[in-house]
């Protein structure tokens, strides 16, 4: 049947309908664009790749906008225009041989796709640019080395300083948590220590595959994030941080007297802001400590910041989920706040070397080079893992495993550094066998030299009950410490600790 011959079916057609839904789609789809950012969908910005890739993003969303408002739209038109009369059982014309109408829906999405593929490289190249090496990662007005390294379950981070020890050695930092500042341009070297990980910060809009055997890398720069409420999802909080002493002077809403004790305080209070501006006659700016309302001196804040999350991407095992816990990324408001309450601190913390493997071991440990924190408890050092078993009073139950059947050890000493090298010759009862990641020397798997071996095996084992070195049961026949708490002899002990994990090297 030729349609041109129908006179009734040809004036029912008509362009008008595609033009008013084409003007209505393109409003709604302007209005997607613009009003998009409010709605809460998306993480606060808190990089500049993040501005550029939320901009993108928001002209997909736009045109799909556009698209879905006008095919749906016109669905619905021809539904009510075209809907057959009462008892017409009747098959619909076959309409068809419309030139333009294919013309323009050839055209038009095809110029919309390159469009998007442009923009998209042009987004993809700004955000991934080289910048000049003296650019990133400044601190202190000299660019420093940031690697990060991901091991099952947690992240760490590494900077690689321009300071030196006092023995003449470069300062090496570990953290759990990386820190920066508003306006720093990081470049970070990442490597796997055991599976896949992905490294994502949803606030930066920056992910990256870790992959074992390679280095990937990173580019992002920071930027000061909004504060305060989208409509249906909570902005990152910020952070004061203040150094109180004895003298501090912190005042709760509901106390009159300025001398509130502040025993229960430690040495540094993290103070969440209630309202970033509020200040009190100047002196004092509006703090919530411990969820009560408050004022904190104004002079004795030395930095705000956002803790942002840091979290895995790739599913890297079964404590998968207790990753996005372990590290923060700090968001400093400036490199001076940094500085002044963690890099200058951190740098003075470590310009006497350690003092034996014992000391080495705590650092090693605390400082989070080796994600143990995420899977045991220790109360020394404030962990509260539960994937893994309890390492308190570790320095009296170690002894206990030597001898048992399925391990050859001789000592509480050896079993520790067997159950690091080799982490499945005993498994406690109650917990899984391949949860904890091996750490050898070389080769597969993690990293761990013998030294740091050594000084982790030391400190577990004055890790005891009594919380007295001298009670532990390790049998290391050099693990004796003067009246000033130090190591007798740290050589011997050293010595002593080499012998016996040279079996597992």
């Amino acid at each position: 049947m030729d349609i041109s011959k129908n006179p009734s079916q040809q004036s029912a057609i008509s362009t008008m309908p595609l033009i008013i839904f084409g003007v209505l789609a393109l409003v709604f789809g302007l209005g997607t664009y613009v009003f998009y950012p409010s709605w809460g969908t998306l993480p606060m910005q808190a990089s500049v790749q993040a501005e550029r890739t939320d901009e993108l993003f928001r002209v997909l969303i736009g045109i799909s906008a556009v698209v879905f408002f006008l095919v749906q739209g016109l669905v619905y038109y021809a539904a009510v225009a075209f809907r057959a009369k009462a008892n017409d059982f009747t098959d619909g014309p076959a309409i068809h041989g419309n030139v333009m109408l294919e013309i323009v829906w050839t055209i038009v999405p095809s110029v919309i796709v390159v469009t998007i593929a442009l923009y998209s490289f042009v987004v993809w190249s700004d955000n991934t640019e080289v910048l000049a090496a003296d650019s990133i990662n400044v601190v202190d007005g000299e660019p420093l080395d940031i690697n990060v390294y991901a091991q099952r379950f947690g992240w760490s981070f590494e900077y690689i300083t321009n300071e030196e020890n006092v023995e003449g050695d470069i300062i090496v930092l570990n953290s759990l948590d990386l820190h920066t500042y508003v306006g720093q341009n990081l470049f970070l070297r990442m490597d796997t220590r055991d599976v896949i990980h992905s490294f994502w910060v949803p606030t930066m809009r920056i992910k990256q595959d870790l992959l074992p055997g390679r280095t990937t890398e990173v580019r992002f720069t920071t930027m000061d994030p909004e504060v305060g409420w989208q409509f249906g999802a909570a902005l990152s909080p910020v952070t004061v941080y203040a150094e109180a002493r004895a003298d501090s002077e912190i005042v709760f809403e509901d106390l009159t007297e300025t001398d509130t004790d502040l025993s229960i305080y430690p040495v540094n209070v993290e103070l969440e802001l209630a309202d970033r501006d509020a200040q009190l006659e100047g002196n004092w700016t509006a703090v919530i400590i411990n969820g009560e309302d408050g004022f904190v001196a104004t002079d004795e804040i030395l930095g705000r910041y956002n803790k942002l999350r840091v979290v895995c991407a790739e599913l890297c095992g079964s404590g998968h989920g207790a990753m996005g816990f372990t590290s923060d990324l700090i968001l400093w408001e400036s490199e001076d706040a940094m500085m002044d309450a963690w890099y200058n601190n951190a740098i003075e913390a470590n310009r006497i070397p350690p003092s034996g493997p014992v000391d080495l071991g705590r650092i090693l440990l605390s400082t989070g080079q080796y994600p143990c924190s995420n899977c045991h408890t220790l109360e020394a050092l404030g962990w509260t893992g539960a994937l893994a078993p309890s390492l308190d009073g570790i320095g009296d139950r170690a002894a206990d495993r030597a001898g048992t059947v399925g391990e050859d050890v001789s000592n509480g000493a050896e079993y520790l550094a067997q159950s690091i090298r080799l982490p499945n010759a005993y498994v406690v009862a109650a917990y899984n066998a391949g949860v904890m990641p091996q750490f050898v020397t070389d080769g597969a798997g993690s990293v761990m030299p013998q030294e740091d071996l050594n000084a982790i095996v030391a400190y577990l084992c004055t890790q005891t009950t009594s919380g007295d070195a001298a009670d532990s049961t390790c049998n290391l026949e050099n693990l004796n410490f003067n009246e000033e708490g130090r190591l007798e002899d740290k050589d011997a002990l050293e010595a002593e600790l080499t012998d016996i994990t040279d079996e597992y090297e």
